[in-house]
């Protein structure tokens, strides 16, 4: 192996999947909405209530809550809003010709600013990803759009852009359930924020699975490094490519902070050579995270505390979402790396946006799940030692594996999350969130988009 085997770009992709912060753009367009909302409920709260869908206690909720307060509803990595109109008028919309007035019409000003900057915001997104199919994925995921709607965006100009900002009713609405409102807003303890935030973001990415099931969309392989990119060159330079792509792959899963013994499963080399390009990594001047657990290949020594299962479970759902599509493979029956590899980086996109496991000094309290960790949840999910599950209490996915120490609820039903907050009003949209901890738990619905539950009805973590 030579040490000119190197690429700058994927080297800092594989660096920067545990640090890179998502687009301020996100935050900032979900903190105006919000804004927006608190602005209307004011000025208008029957308005308010129709544009939004929100019910009247919840409007009145955000009348007296104080500025400041709509930073802890902001999402910093998916938006907190999404469109509830039918996906078929929006393209149809998107389709028509515009007036030949439209030019002058924008320069007067839209008539619905706040439509307009969010439809602009999408196709700017979109647009990014046009070299990039994978992106289109983390795009759907932030906004809550299905691909068919993004692609048109994409292609579409910006009168069209502003003629669907003013010919569409945009109906607007939140991706979590409503009765959080009203606990974010009210909760004083930091850690109870922490874990709120997590259940919004949990419900979030729940309400996304499904978005895109069914299309005929798959992975490229553009960004990030598979076997199969040279699946269809020539044989005579195909032994030699598919070396050069193993040792390309192997050194990206090592500066990811991979062990030793998924790079070998992952790429086939000998502990030999995979500690050999350790060592060419490290004359390069990057480091390589040490991950030399005693019991990497069971998630007996991660899922050790309801904190870690509600990680897992954020992390799994977001393995779920990007793998709807991917070479039309379940995870129950494939380890998916590509999928898993956008999932492990957006995991920590939000981790480091919420600080879930840190302290109010700073201090790191419960570790992250590391990439290790996250492949060999991916791999019990694959050999049914574990699945994900659906609970209608809380309106999400979770995951829970048959060698986790802590119970196989939700964890959002357990005791040690319980929400010390005054109780939501009586006529909040879903039920109410943590309370009745100490009750009977009920059996929660299997994920009705899983492949493997589906042909598995009796399978024995429902009997838990």
């Amino acid at each position: 192996m030579s040490s000119k085997i190197q690429d700058s770009t994927w080297d800092n992709q594989a660096f920067n999947l545990t640090t890179k912060f998502s687009d301020p753009n996100l935050a900032e367009f979900d903190y105006s909405m919000w804004s927006i909302v608190k602005l209307l409920s004011e000025e208008d709260k029957d308005y308010c209530i129709k544009k939004f869908r929100f019910s009247e206690e919840t409007v009145d909720a955000l009348i007296a809550a104080q500025d400041s307060d709509l930073e802890l509803l902001t999402s910093g990595e998916i938006l907190s809003f999404t469109v509830k109109n039918d996906e078929k008028e929006i393209i149809k919309i998107l389709e028509e010709p515009c007036a030949n007035d439209i030019i002058l019409k924008r320069i007067q000003g839209s008539s619905k600013p706040t439509d307009y900057q969010y439809w602009n915001l999408a196709k700017l997104f979109a647009e990014r990803a046009e070299n990039d199919e994978q992106n289109l994925y983390d795009v759907s995921l932030q906004f809550g759009l299905s691909l068919d709607v993004l692609k048109a965006l994409r292609q579409c100009t910006g009168n069209q852009i502003f003629c669907l900002a003013e010919k569409l009713d945009t109906i607007m609405g939140i991706r979590f359930d409503e009765s959080l409102i009203h606990r974010i807003l009210k909760v004083d303890v930091k850690n109870n924020i922490n874990i709120l935030t997590m259940l919004k973001y949990q419900q979030t990415i729940s309400s996304a699975i499904g978005l895109n099931s069914g299309r005929d969309m798959v992975y490229s392989n553009s960004n990030l490094l598979t076997l199969k990119q040279f699946s269809d060159t020539d044989n005579n330079n195909r032994l030699s490519k598919h070396s050069l792509v193993r040792t390309l792959l192997a050194r990206y899963l090592l500066i990811a902070g991979a062990a030793v013994n998924i790079v070998q499963i992952e790429t086939g080399f000998t502990q030999k050579n995979i500690y050999r390009l350790r060592g060419i990594i490290q004359d390069d001047g990057l480091k390589i995270i040490n991950n030399r657990s005693k019991s990497q290949m069971s998630s007996v020594s991660i899922i050790t505390n309801i904190n870690k299962s509600i990680q897992a479970s954020l992390l799994m759902a977001l393995y779920y979402f990007h793998s709807e599509s991917y070479e039309n493979i379940p995870i129950t029956q494939n380890l998916n790396l590509i999928p898993l590899l956008r999932a492990y980086r957006t995991y920590h996109q939000i981790m480091n946006v919420t600080e879930f496991y840190k302290t109010d000094t700073g201090k790191e309290k419960i570790s992250p799940i590391n990439f290790s960790e996250c492949w060999t949840l991916a791999r019990e999910l694959r050999s049914n030692e574990a699945c994900i599950l659906k609970s209608d209490k809380f309106n999400c996915y979770y995951f829970c594996t048959e060698h986790q120490k802590v119970s196989r609820h939700c964890p959002y039903d357990s005791p040690a999350v319980a929400i010390k907050s005054a109780e939501p009003p009586k006529k909040a949209v879903s039920i109410n969130y943590l309370q009745d901890e100490f009750g009977d738990f009920d059996v929660p619905n299997l994920a009705p988009d899983n492949e493997f539950l589906k042909h598995n009805t009796n399978h024995k973590y429902q009997s838990h």
